[in-house]
C-alpha cells in the first residue's frame, strides 16, 4: 500500500519545485494550492482555526498588524515569486513545529516576544521625511526622495501648525519596521503605522533615498476625487 505523502513533505516539495504545481510558478499559485489544499483536508496543519492563527503569526513575525492578509506580507518582505516562496515555506514549517507544542496563544505570544527592531540611517531619514511631509516643506522633502514627476503633491497639502505638531508627536511614538532588505544593503522597505503600504528606499551616491511613489499616488488619487466631488457641486 502506498504511503500517503505528509504535509510537510508535499509542501516542501511545491516550494521547491513550483512551476510543477501551478502556472509560471508564482508565488501566488503556490499560496492558493497550499490554502486550497487544506480547505479540502481537515486534518493539515493548516486547516480550520488553524489558518487564521497562521495568518496572525506571519503577520506578526513580519512587523505587520493582523488585519493583514499573510499573502500580502509575504509579498511585500520579498523581491520577487522565488524569495516569496522561499519565506511562506520557512514560515509554515516554522508555525507547524510550534502548533505541535503549543496553543494558538501561546504560538502569538512567542512571536511578539521573539520579533525585536532596531532603527538605523535609513529610518532616522524617513522620520525626518514624514514630520515635513506634515508641514509639506520642499526645502527638507525633496532631498530625501526619488524624482518623481509628480512630487510637488508632497508639498503642497499641509495641516495646520497646530495639527502638525499633535500628529508629528503621535509620529515620532510609531515604531518603524524594516521588512525587507537586500543582500548587499542597498534597498530595504520600511513599514510605518501612518501608511497602509511598505514604502521602498534605496542607498544611492551614499545616501538613502525614499521612493514615494505610493504617497504621491495616494495623493494623486485624493486630489482626483477632490475635484470631482467639486464638480458635482456647482
Amino acid at each position: 500500500m502506498k504511503k500517503e505523502i505528509s504535509f510537510k513533505e508535499l509542501l516542501n516539495h511545491i516550494c521547491l519545485r513550483p512551476g510543477m504545481y501551478v502556472p509560471n510558478g508564482t508565488f501566488s499559485g503556490v499560496y492558493s494550492f497550499i490554502m486550497g489544499y487544506t480547505m479540502g483536508k481537515e486534518n493539515t496543519p493548516l486547516s480550520g482555526e488553524n489558518w487564521k492563527t497562521f495568518n496572525n503569526y506571519g503577520c506578526i513575525k513580519f512587523g505587520f498588524p493582523t488585519k493583514y492578509v499573510v499573502s500580502y506580507v509575504f509579498e511585500s518582505c520579498a523581491e520577487n515569486d522565488e524569495e516569496s516562496i522561499k519565506l511562506f515555506q520557512e514560515t509554515v514549517n516554522e508555525f507547524v513545529e510550534l502548533r505541535n507544542k503549543m496553543t494558538s496563544d501561546e504560538i502569538l505570544e512567542y512571536a511578539s516576544k521573539k520579533i525585536k527592531y532596531e532603527e538605523g540611517e535609513p529610518e532616522k531619514v524617513f522620520r525626518i521625511f514624514g514630520n515635513a511631509l506634515l508641514i509639506g516643506d520642499k526645502q527638507i522633502i525633496r532631498p530625501l526622495i526619488e524624482e518623481h514627476e509628480n512630487q510637488n503633491v508632497l508639498w503642497k497639502k499641509t495641516y495646520p501648525e497646530d495639527v502638525g505638531k499633535l500628529l508629528n508627536q503621535i509620529s515620532e511614538g510609531q515604531s518603524l519596521k524594516r521588512i525587507y532588505e537586500s543582500e548587499n544593503n542597498t534597498k530595504i522597505k520600511l513599514l510605518t503605522a501612518d501608511f497602509p503600504f511598505p514604502f521602498e528606499m534605496n542607498f544611492k551616491e551614499g545616501k538613502w533615498k525614499i521612493d514615494a511613489t505610493p504617497i504621491i499616488d495616494l495623493r494623486m488619487s485624493q486630489n482626483e476625487n477632490e475635484e470631482n466631488c467639486a464638480e458635482q457641486v456647482i
